[in-house]
């Protein structure tokens, strides 16, 4: 679901300050609101439903980091 670059982004890129994940992780801990999730990934083009977020977020707190969605 997360597109290579969102994952791995290129350290030395300007494309880091624009990086949808790090613009909604306003604690800078790596981390995102859960209820901001779908935002998130919405603004990285993709289209997930909200039962596909919901099964995301299904074992996260408040706030959930890459890796926890990704698993």
């Amino acid at each position: 679901m997360f597109p290579e670059i969102f994952l791995h982004p290129l350290e030395s890129s300007s494309y880091n300050l624009f990086n949808p994940f790090r613009f909604y992780d306003t604690k800078g801990d790596g981390r995102v609101k859960v209820d901001q999730l779908g935002h998130c990934l919405r603004s990285l083009g993709l289209c997930p439903t909200e039962a596909q977020i919901a099964k995301l977020t299904e074992n996260a707190s408040e706030r959930i980091s890459v890796e926890q969605a990704r698993k």
